[in-house]
């Protein structure tokens, strides 16, 4: 699990972020999973992870069949509105939550993994909130 200070920048926690996607573009979802924080009641797994990519944010399969895999964050260029965004915002007791958009099949899209940055004893920790279309 990855631990920060309480004084973590945006800067380091971005960075963090960006590695737990490179580890889903390597299709490694067990260890994306094993960097967040997880309370006992969370539904995330690996697996769960994995259908919601591939269904493009969903737990069903699309209609049509098509399937997506997070792919390079460098290597992805932008389709219509969708470009690379990566947002933390910080509440005043030093949580914070961060929104960023998942490169899938080449592109950016609008498919967004939502992280709470929750204070966790002395630390801080990453726990995944959400990965749906925004």
């Amino acid at each position: 699990m990855i631990r920060f200070g309480k004084e973590a920048s945006s800067t380091e926690v971005r960075e963090a972020i960006y590695r737990w996607i490179d580890l889903l573009v390597a299709d490694r979802y067990e260890d994306a999973f094993e960097m967040m924080f997880r309370l006992p009641t969370d539904e995330w797994t690996p697996d769960l992870m994995r259908t919601v990519v591939r269904n493009y944010g969903f737990i069903e399969p699309l209609r049509d069949g098509r399937t997506f895999r997070v792919t390079p964050r460098a290597e992805a260029v932008q389709r219509g509105e969708c470009g690379p965004s990566s947002d933390i915002d910080w509440f005043a007791d030093g949580r914070g939550i961060a929104h960023f958009d998942l490169p899938l099949n080449g592109e950016w899209s609008d498919v967004t993994a939502i992280i709470d940055i929750v204070n966790q004893g002395e630390d801080r920790v990453l726990r995944l909130n959400d990965i749906h279309v925004l």
